[in-house]
């Protein structure tokens, strides 16, 4: 015994048997030894012609293979390469790792008996019609006779076994078909794409399939020509053919009395009896699902609803809500829902996620208009195939013609935030009336004598054998020679350390430079210092030196000076901010003597320091309370430190410092270094002509970095960031970007990044570049433990070039907006609308307020009085920040929609195991039958990536008739 297998693939209906294939059953019978006879089609087995002798143990082995084998889309299954995920794969594998002798493959003899049309794609398949009279002579000549040669199959068939008394005339003169191209199709195709099916004609065409098995009519009696196939007629006497259907449109069901206009008398709606089956509203019914019934049920159609006849549903005549939950929805019939005057509630449609695709079999009037009886209709479908849909979630005519939207007219925004004193960082005093904000301020010029009580600091070499002022002519510095000891180098010893203030932030600078023992007269160095060619130990520390009241000595290191890449002989600023504690200054420190020394290079470099600055961190570089959040980056602007310190802002990697700006924005180039001409403090506010400048950098993402307020950092709150900055490099012009970077302390130091704007690209000859966005805070920023803004280049030339930034500011713009105003025109219209703004609110969209589509904001309102004035049940983002240029003050400028999105009939789909996979709604081609979709809401619908699953469907409207409105 032997059976010929065409699987689950679609290649099967690709094969036809074209010759008898007697002797390949007789061989393969006859061979104990072969199980199966398989043809191949590139990787793969042909499942279209396949011969396997019937074997329950080898079913086994290939069900087996099958569940176990580990498969994958780069190298298939088991890593074999065999990569299609069909039974034409597997089929493939399993035979490529049995017995050659039991698996033949007999591509050659299969081939000479049956024709594969997927060999022949621009042929496409006999039923699609598909004749091109572009086709060159070879083409029209193979493709002719293959569908030529099937066609004469269908007719041979009809002939002898079809058992409808009426067939189609394919002969008759007047039959529209016999004139597209009737040679080759033998006048079964009306036009290209356009099939007529055997099943389009005959007797019982309009009869219900029973389950049940329908015994075939007698087969006609009448003689059958025995002329050639190709040119027999069917009868002797022409039979005119009906007027034929739409080949692939659906038809209202003729068991619903009229059709789904049907008037049929309704049945109260009871309940689901076994909610293990697809609930069915039988054909020629009509059941009333009334809302009033199941206000406190959650209907569960657990395997889907099917209506076939009129399902009619009402909401309830209170504010609660039906609610349907199932996994599809098929209308055959009619399905009916409305929001009378005299209810008040609302009806709520949800599909149940789920991963299976929906095998939908129409009725037995559309059942050939499914190929092979079935439509894949996809995951979590609504379906209309022949059906009616009358879905009204408007109460009254008025209320259909009530706009959905209008402008927005003016916003009511909220204040920004007021932290707490402790969740933020406040500018410091000294400690008495006596003590100076600035500790030490030296400039070593004998003209500038530093005031008291500055003058008695010591100033040593900390045991080198030379430490002295030196003057070039047109400067003086503190030079540091002869050193034995990496611990030698400047040192001043503080004349009254109880002067500082513990645990407040002091701002240090010095410029700092190193020459070596080959460096010549001209400034160049035959040899460099390690500092400048390793940096990190090899350049000079920051150290704090206490002589203890009990005799001992203690040293704590401060900071390390940045010095890689900056060349010998060269001035560097080296700046840091410094917080002491109570036992090292301060009115209750012990110590014998303070002291402030530089260490660290080989003994081999001297040390040169000038404008050595140590002073409390000003006012300007904090907030500014009670206004803490109103402007968040103290300081943008360089103007308001200490000496070169860039406090508030630290920087990463490279060196950073503020120095003068030099006429930038007149295009006046800086050299490569952050070379500081003296900047006395008390002259630094009355120039205001600094910048902040980051030289030495070796990789793109250093750059400057401050850290802002988190207590500021809140919902909806609106922002006006702004900066210039300038990249000077010389080759490509290179653009900066300001990132955000959030932080989360109690998730393993997680961060956010979000870029909050790209500044357009500098170069060496461009100067300052400005720029600007308007921000408000994500989720993440506002639930961060820290929040770091970070000013750095963005690609290019970024790592060779100095960048400098200026005028950085962060402004409160406006706050949380929890009023906004609409046109009054549309309070009656929305008030009284059944689905509007009532009492217990409804929702509003408002349009994006930029040029990024996802800033749409949606929220709850509720009238406040009758001039349109809308309370917001959760603050939002305001979405107008632009300055009020027009002359009421009551009245802004905006081009902002506001939507009401409030109905009372709503379908939903909540998220899926799958992303971007929800519900879809389709409604199939059904001629001259008007859909009604209007005041209805859908949520969660469309799936990405599936072709034809979008949140709706639908044929053309001019087809179909249809009346489709979607508010």
């Amino acid at each position: 015994m032997l059976i010929a297998v065409s699987f689950f693939s679609s290649s099967s209906s690709n094969t036809l048997i074209s010759d008898p294939i007697d002797t390949i059953v007789d061989d393969l019978l006859s061979n104990s030894s072969v199980q199966a006879l398989y043809s191949t089609k590139e990787n793969t087995i042909n499942t279209g012609a396949l011969y396997i002798k019937p074997d329950t143990s080898e079913l086994t082995a290939i069900l087996d293979s099958f569940q176990t084998t580990s498969y994958s889309n780069n190298s298939g299954w088991d890593g074999t390469g065999i990569t299609a995920v069909t039974t034409e794969g597997i089929l493939a594998y399993y035979f490529s790792q049995t017995s050659s002798s039991a698996h033949v493959d007999g591509t050659n003899a299969i081939s000479q008996n049956t024709i594969n049309f997927a060999a022949y794609p621009e042929c496409g398949k006999p039923w699609d019609c598909v004749y091109n009279d572009s086709w060159d002579v070879a083409t029209e000549q193979e493709c002719s006779s293959l569908h030529r040669s099937w066609y004469g199959y269908r007719r041979q068939f009809e002939q002898e076994h079809w058992s409808k008394t009426t067939l189609f005339n394919t002969t008759s003169s007047s039959s529209s078909s016999s004139t597209y191209h009737p040679d080759v199709f033998l006048g079964y195709c009306i036009g290209n794409g356009t099939y007529v099916r055997a099943s389009d004609y005959g007797d019982n065409d309009d009869a219900p399939i029973s389950p049940a098995p329908i015994s075939p009519a007698p087969i006609s009696s009448a003689p059958i020509s025995s002329a050639p196939v190709s040119s027999a007629p069917i009868s002797t006497a022409p039979i005119a053919p009906p007027t034929p259907s739409y080949s692939y449109a659906f038809e209202p069901l003729p068991c619903n009395d009229d059709g789904i206009s049907s008037t049929i008398p309704c049945t109260p709606f009871t309940g689901i009896a076994n909610s293990s089956e697809v609930y069915v509203i039988p054909c020629g019914t009509c059941q009333i699902l009334d809302g009033n019934d199941f206000t406190t049920t959650v209907l569960q159609f657990a395997a889907g609803l099917n209506v076939e006849g009129h399902l009619q549903i009402l909401p309830p005549t209170s504010g609660e809500t039906l609610v349907l939950r199932l996994p599809f929805l098929i209308v055959q019939g009619k399905l009916t829902m409305t929001t009378p005057t005299d209810r008040f509630g609302s009806i709520h449609v949800e599909m149940v996620p789920s991963s299976e695709e929906v095998l939908f079999v129409p009725h037995a009037h559309n059942r050939y208009v499914c190929p092979n009886q079935v439509c894949n209709v996809g995951i979590n479908p609504i379906v209309v195939a022949g059906g009616q849909l009358d879905w009204n979630g408007f109460t009254t005519e008025e209320e259909s013609s009530c706009p959905s939207w209008t402008n927005l007219v003016n916003v009511t925004p909220g204040d920004m935030a007021y932290p707490m004193e402790g969740e933020y960082d406040q500018a410091s005093d000294p400690p008495s009336l006596e003590c100076s904000a600035t500790v030490v301020d030296q400039d070593f010029e004998e003209t500038t004598p530093p005031p008291p009580p500055l003058s008695i600091h010591v100033w040593d070499g900390n045991g080198a054998t030379t430490s002295q002022v030196v003057s070039d002519g047109s400067n003086s510095y503190f030079r540091v020679a002869g050193r034995t000891s990496a611990g030698h180098g400047p040192r001043v010893t503080l004349a009254s350390p109880e002067c500082l203030t513990p645990g407040a932030t002091y701002l240090f600078s010095v410029k700092v430079q190193l020459l070596t023992s080959a460096t010549s007269s001209s400034g160049s160095s035959s040899s460099s210092s390690a500092c400048s060619t390793h940096g990190g130990e090899s350049c000079p520390r920051l150290m704090l030196y206490r002589r203890l009241s009990s005799g001992g000595n203690s040293w704590k290191r401060l900071g390390v000076f940045h010095g890689k890449g900056l060349a010998d002989a060269t001035w560097g600023v080296f700046q840091l901010p410094l917080v002491f504690s109570e036992t090292e200054v301060g009115p209750t420190h012990t110590n014998q003597l303070v002291a402030l020394f530089l260490e660290g290079p080989e003994v081999s470099v001297d040390i040169l320091i000038d404008d050595f600055v140590l002073g409390l961190a000003p006012p300007e570089t904090f907030p500014s309370p009670p206004q803490v959040c109103r402007e968040l980056i103290p300081n943008g602007n360089a103007e308001g430190g200490v000496g070169g310190n860039i406090f508030p802002f630290t920087f990463t990697g490279g060196n950073a410092a503020v120095v003068p700006s030099n006429n930038n924005d007149n295009n006046n180039n800086n050299n490569n270094n952050n070379t500081s001409f003296r900047i006395p403090q008390q002259q630094q506010q009355q120039q205001q002509q600094h910048v902040f400048s980051h030289s030495q950098r070796t990789a793109s993402y250093m750059g400057l970095r401050v850290k802002l307020v988190t207590a500021c950092v809140v919902e909806h709150v609106v922002y006006q960031l702004s900066a210039r900055v300038w990249i000077q490099s010389s080759t490509t012009p290179t653009s900066a970007e300001i990132v955000a970077g959030s932080s989360f302390l109690s998730n393993d130091r997680t961060t956010d990044w979000s870029t909050l704007v790209i500044c357009p690209p500098s170069d060496q000859s461009s100067g300052f570049v400005t720029c600007e966005a308007t921000i408000s805070f994500s989720e993440a920023q506002v639930s961060a433990d820290e929040i770091t803004l970070f000013f750095r280049p963005r690609g290019g030339d970024s790592t060779a070039s100095v960048m400098q930034w200026d005028d950085i500011s962060l402004t409160f713009v406006s706050g949380p907006v929890q009023e906004i105003r609409v046109d009054p025109s549309v309070y009656d219209c929305w008030k009284s609308n059944s689905n509007g703004v009532s009492s217990s609110g409804g929702e509003l969209l408002l349009t994006s307020h930029t040029l990024d589509a996802t800033d749409t904001q949606v929220v709850n309102a509720t009238f406040r009085n009758n001039n349109g004035t809308l309370a917001l049940e959760n603050p939002i983002v305001n979405p107008h920040n632009s300055n009020n240029n027009n002359d009421d003050d009551d009245v802004i400028v905006t081009t902002i929609e506001v939507a009401l999105l409030s109905r009372r009939i709503r379908f939903t789909a909540p998220p899926s195991a799958q992303d971007y996979i929800g519900a879809h709604l389709i409604i199939y081609f059904t001629p001259n039958v008007s859909q009604l979709i209007r005041g209805v809401e859908f949520s969660g619908f469309g799936q990405q990536g599936n072709l034809g699953r979008y949140v709706r469907m639908l044929p053309p409207p001019k087809k179909v008739g249809l009346h489709l409105s979607i508010l």
